[in-house]
């Protein structure tokens, strides 16, 4: 497994856990619902990770086609929000008003 992944679904809120202490963080296809301290637990690791990234990183889509490096990319960025360190999502616009199929995620300014 990969260890995006692994730590994704390390972090996601399990049933005994209860709602007092998690976080939610939207992505392009889907919402995490993390554990925040467990999220904490893995905060280095997912720092490490993101600091590979671009500070404004674009994901884009063709025909609605995601690939395996998509998701997992997604993962990375939810990560990234549930820790403070990304900004969620931005859908661009195109001139027409419709929804472009790029998403960009930026590096929040405070971390």
């Amino acid at each position: 497994m990969d260890i995006v992944e692994k730590i994704f679904d390390d972090c996601l809120l399990q049933e005994n856990d209860g709602f007092n202490n998690c976080i939610k963080a939207e992505g392009i296809t889907n919402l995490a619902i993390f554990n925040q301290d467990r999220l904490q637990q893995h905060k280095p690791e997912i720092e490490t990770m993101l600091n590979g990234l671009p500070k404004d990183f674009k994901i884009p889509v063709e025909d609605n086609h995601l690939t395996k490096l998509h998701y997992t990319l997604e993962k990375l960025l939810q990560l990234g929000i549930g820790i403070g360190k990304v900004k969620p999502p931005i859908f661009l616009k195109k001139k027409s008003e419709t929804l472009s199929n790029e998403h960009v995620y930026s590096m929040a300014s405070n971390q």
